[in-house]
């Protein structure tokens, strides 16, 4: 996966190198990308203060996290092996 200054993120399949997705939602450059343990969902961070986390398989948002007074740079999933 990756995050553009756009906003947006693409999604590739790993095996066949194929563009799988394409999410769009935040508003500023996305600088930060985390999928959970098995694949399932992403998380995006963004310059412009949210996080969104995405359902990889029905390719749709699932939650808008807001509350960041600043970009957020890092993510991580609780619990990730």
């Amino acid at each position: 996966a990756a995050g553009f200054a756009s906003g947006t993120i693409r999604v590739w399949r790993f095996d066949t190198k194929e563009l799988y997705a394409t999410f769009s939602g935040h508003r500023k450059a996305v600088g930060a990308l985390e999928f959970n343990h098995d694949g399932s969902q992403l998380a995006s961070g963004s310059r412009d203060t949210y996080i969104i986390v995405w359902d990889i398989v029905a390719q749709t948002g699932v939650f808008r996290l807001k509350g960041h007074k600043d970009e957020v740079t890092d993510l991580s999933f609780i619990g990730n092996p």
